[in-house]
């Protein structure tokens, strides 16, 4: 995962640089099923898909919490990603 990580004002150039420090594990579930016919000269498949994803973020790079996402007209945040829940 991608964060912004603050700087040492030392540094001098910039506040914050972007770094892979986060963490987070994934797994899911795919399925389909397929049926091919035919009826006179006509073709025809019918193929329904599933599929089930979950996703749970393990660091924030010593961070509790994450807000992000875009800014409503009042300027609140209006996702939140916290550490053991799934990805806001």
């Amino acid at each position: 995962m991608l964060l912004n990580v603050q700087l040492p004002s030392s540094v001098g150039a910039g506040s914050s640089v972007v770094m892979n420090v986060g963490s987070m594990t994934n797994w899911g579930l795919e399925l389909q099923a397929t049926w091919c016919d035919k009826i006179g000269k006509v073709n025809y498949t019918v193929a329904p898909n599933f599929s089930l994803y979950r996703n749970k973020v393990t660091d924030l790079g010593g961070a509790e919490s994450l807000m992000g996402g875009y800014l409503t007209q009042t300027g609140t945040n209006v996702t939140r990603t916290v550490v053991g829940r799934s990805v806001a």
